[in-house]
This record gives C-alpha cells, sequence and structure tokens, in this order.
C-alpha cells in the first residue's frame, strides 16, 4: 500500500521502468516471508541454523531471498521475462530491508535527489553501497542466478520525468522505496501505527525474555511502547522521510502524520505517568498511620 502510494500518488513511477516497478512489488510481498519472530542480532547470537547457513549476513533477509527464489522456480514465474534480471533484482531489493543498511540509503537519497532536481547527466558523487564487497550476502544467491545471454537492458530513453535515472540508479530507487515501505508505520494513521507498534513491541519482549534465558545480550533496553516508538521515529523514520519529502515534496504528508504520531504517544505517556502517580497516591492514601 505505501508503495503504491509513493509510485502513483508521489509520481515516482515515472523513474522508473515497469519490469522494475513488478519486480519491485514482488520483493515486497516477498521480503519477510519465512520470517521467525527474531532479529539478526538474535540469530547471530545464538549462532542459530540460519546464521550459519547464511554465514551470519543478512540472516534473515537471505532466508526470505531462498524462500522467493524456490516459489519463483516452483511456479515458472521467469517464464515470459528475462530471468537474470527478475531472480538478480529481486533478491537485491530484499536484502535492503536489512537494516544495516540504512544509512547508506539515506545517503543515497542525496545523491539521487541532486541527480534528479539538477537534470545532469555528470553523476558527480557515486551511489554509495550497500555492502561491502566481501561481506555482501548476494555472493550467497550467485549460483541461482541464470546466465543472461540474449539481455538488454531497457532504453532509459524511454522513461519520461525531469530526469533519466541510470539503471544503477534506478535499482537504488528501488532499495530506497522498499526500505521505506519496511519502516513506514509511523507514517500511517494513529490506529493503524498504534496496533502495529504494539504487536512489534510484544514481539521485542518476547525475545528479549529468550535473550535473558539463553544469557544473551537483551537486544532492547527498555520495555515501554511510547519510548521505544519516539526513539525509532527520531532516530531512523522522521530523518529518512524528510530525506524522501526533498527527493519527492508530495510525500511530505506522511512526514507530517509522523509527527502527529509522535505526539500521541508522547501525550500517552504523560497520561501513563500520571496515572501512575494516582495510583501511588490513592494506595499511601489508604495506608493506617504509623503511631508516634
Amino acid at each position: 500500500m505505501v508503495l503504491c502510494y509513493l509510485l502513483e500518488s508521489c509520481e515516482l513511477s515515472r523513474y522508473l521502468t515497469s519490469m522494475e516497478t513488478a519486480i519491485l512489488f514482488i520483493a515486497a510481498l516477498c521480503h519477510d516471508i519465512g520470517h521467525p519472530g527474531k532479529n539478526n542480532q538474535f540469530e547471530v547470537s545464538c549462532q542459530s541454523k540460519l546464521a550459519r547457513e547464511f554465514s551470519n549476513l543478512s540472516v534473515l533477509e537471505s532466508k526470505s531471498c531462498q524462500m522467493t527464489l524456490e516459489l519463483m522456480d516452483k511456479h515458472g514465474l521467469e517464464r515470459h521475462v528475462y530471468p537474470k534480471e527478475l531472480k538478480q533484482s529481486t533478491v537485491k531489493m530484499i536484502l535492503a530491508t536489512d537494516m544495516v543498511c540504512h544509512f547508506a540509503l539515506l545517503e543515497n537519497i542525496s545523491i539521487l535527489r541532486s541527480i534528479i532536481h539538477q537534470d545532469t547527466r555528470q553523476r558527480l558523487c557515486p551511489l554509495s553501497p550497500l555492502f561491502m564487497p566481501e561481506k555482501d550476502p548476494l555472493n550467497y544467491f550467485q549460483d541461482a542466478f541464470p546466465p543472461s545471454h540474449a539481455y538488454k537492458a531497457p532504453d532509459s530513453t524511454q522513461l519520461t520525468g525531469p530526469s533519466q535515472l541510470l539503471p544503477e540508479e534506478r535499482l537504488m530507487l528501488c532499495h530506497i522505496l522498499i526500505h521505506a515501505a519496511d519502516i513506514s508505520n509511523p507514517c500511517r494513521p494513529w490506529p493503524i501505527f498504534y496496533h502495529a507498534a504494539q504487536l512489534v513491541c510484544t514481539e521485542f519482549f518476547r525475545q528479549a525474555e529468550e535473550e535473558f534465558h539463553m544469557r544473551l545480550i537483551p537486544h532492547i533496553g527498555n520495555t515501554n511502547p511510547s519510548t521505544i516508538s519516539v526513539g525509532f521515529i527520531d532516530f531512523i523514520v522522521y530523518p529518512y522521510f524528510q530525506a524522501i519529502s526533498e527527493l519527492c515534496p508530495k510525500s511530505a504528508s506522511m512526514m507530517e502524520t509522523c509527527v502527529k504520531n509522535r505526539q500521541e504517544w508522547i501525550r500517552l505517556s504523560a497520561e501513563d505517568v500520571s496515572e501512575n502517580k494516582k495510583t501511588i497516591y490513592q494506595s499511601l492514601s489508604n495506608m493506617t498511620p504509623l503511631s508516634s
């Protein structure tokens, strides 16, 4: 739904080919399949079977890629398209949802913004890679990509818009958009965000309990949903969507919703504190005074 909004209402689809748009939606549908309810840190810390299978590299995202490729083969999804483009691009987009890519993606938003708005063919600043070559989880899947014998990349002159992006720049835009959709809950209407935040925090707490019993370092230091949500907005979501709004001003409404949701969490947190104070006061009032 968020990708639809960014591509259609915010008109970012004009920078992508129809094939790239289709692959982006496939990646979005599949990016979390097989997720066990724990994060990558947990899988690596406890040396799980998944972590060993994927050499500790984007463990959960790699599992989703593996299952996606199996589904493509099972249903012959690549019969009428270029198999290598479909499979390789889908895997790259799913891997880009690993949170370790966040700040590289944020940096690349600024680079694409300068290319699009300056309408220049000069690439003064190269795109930042999402992974170091020796630690790129894409290496795990190279044997799954068939050779591209007669493949010809889509002609960028067929695209419309104020700027024509090169193939690697269009792929990076797909990475940026799928990550935006993945972290977009704080930018949705409050009832949706509140419900999603409660579910995410429940998942966090369950992992923290397991980490405690396994004597692992807990991945969260606070169990307050309001504190967790506000921190996620302040350090991750708001700066990212602020950058996207500079790339595409029509997306600014998502940033505005994010600000309102942050204020709502602050209000709820204040009510919780007030209620706790009231409970303590009532308890003290009901106590029998000590005799002198």
